[in-house]
């Protein structure tokens, strides 16, 4: 297992529609538009997302930002 950050939001995205089903990521377009949000919000400096990976196969991950 390797923990480093993230550069693909697509299986993050199938993991968390597993993991947090209230999310209701159920169809292409929501799973599309919150990739769409992870990939922007990984875009501001004060947010970072890590991912727990298995021989290249991301098994687990999370959204850093820092406390204040």
């Amino acid at each position: 297992m390797q923990i480093r950050r993230m550069n693909a939001f697509e299986p993050f995205t199938e993991i968390s529609s597993h993991c947090y089903p209230g999310m209701k990521l159920t169809s292409k377009e929501a799973k599309k538009r919150y990739t769409e949000h992870r990939q922007t919000m990984d875009k501001e400096p004060n947010v970072a997302h890590f991912g727990i990976y298995d021989e290249n196969k991301l098994a687990g991950g999370a959204s850093i930002t820092p406390s204040r």
